[in-house]
């Protein structure tokens, strides 16, 4: 449910967009045709709009495929073979990696310890 509902929201932010790019991209053609000043930065913000706005409503599709190939790339047997080799260049076996060395040391205390005697 949640990936229909980003990819809805995905498809209504890139159509918004695209849609109030339209209109910078409308005026512009038409001051154009009636020879009024036009501004170029008007025209390249409603490019960059519309570009923007295709972009937006496609990144679902995107990250579809991008999942579809990692997919690909991974199964179960050669994630298995990686970790194995990984492990091995690490010099690490199961055993190794279940229990870590510890690095504290244990003193044995006896009653008649003091201070000094750590120092």
């Amino acid at each position: 449910m949640r990936k229909k509902n980003e990819k809805l929201m995905f498809a209504i932010a890139g159509g918004a967009l695209m849609t109030a790019s339209v209109v910078p991209m409308v005026a512009y053609l038409s001051r154009k045709k009636e020879e009024q000043q036009t501004g170029v930065g008007m025209l390249l913000g409603a490019v960059a709009g519309l570009t923007a706005g295709i972009l937006l409503a496609y990144e679902p599709e995107r990250r579809a495929r991008r999942r579809v190939v990692v997919d690909q790339m991974f199964d179960d047997d050669t994630a298995a073979v990686a970790n194995r080799r990984i492990n091995g260049v690490l010099n690490r076996t199961e055993e190794r990696a279940a229990k870590p060395e510890s690095l504290r040391r244990e003193i044995d205390v006896d009653e008649d310890a003091t201070v000094d005697d750590f120092m």
